[in-house]
């Protein structure tokens, strides 16, 4: 009996190893809900983004 037919070596006698991989999130990890709308996100991205420019334009 060589190392090929050893039982811990052995891929194809082992059912773990013969199934697909399935990515798994673990039960008491759930992902966390969108607390706005993209749209919302957009607006207040454009308003501090205005703020930021004016802020700049008063500097020069």
């Amino acid at each position: 009996m060589g190392w090929k037919d050893h039982l811990n070596l052995s891929y194809g006698s082992n059912p773990q190893f013969n199934q697909p991989y399935q990515q798994r999130l673990p039960l008491n990890q759930q992902l966390p809900p969108s607390n706005s709308s993209l749209e919302a996100k957009v607006e207040r991205l454009v308003n501090s983004t205005e703020k930021f420019q004016l802020k700049i334009e008063m500097h020069l």
